[in-house]
């Protein structure tokens, strides 16, 4: 009875190859799920009823309301913000500084 040893990098080949294989063939069920399956056509009524909603508007004559107090005016000001060209990195290259030269 003849023992049959597979060396250890063929053995290691075959499982890549294995599992290579097993990768494809989840990639393409998954392709073929999302991208060639049929579209599902959904209905056109809205997920929600809006007509329906009840808004309860009392809660702005409560009492606990009415104590809320402001802590603080917001400073909003006119003027430039933000950037001038938002893409221009923050960084600059340094240009090579020349020597500096002094008469003495």
């Amino acid at each position: 009875m003849a023992v049959v040893f597979i060396s250890p990098k063929r053995r290691q080949r075959v499982f890549f190859t294995v599992i290579t294989v097993v990768f494809l063939v989840i990639i393409f069920v998954v392709y073929s799920l999302v991208f060639l399956g049929k579209p599902v056509i959904v209905g056109s009524t809205p997920v929600v009823d809006l007509s329906k909603a009840n808004i309860d508007f009392s809660i702005f004559n409560s009492a606990q309301f009415k104590q809320l107090k402001v802590f603080g005016e917001l400073n909003v000001q006119g003027g430039q913000t933000g950037r001038d060209n938002p893409f221009v990195p923050y960084y600059q290259a340094i240009p090579a500084l020349s020597p500096i030269i002094t008469n003495k």
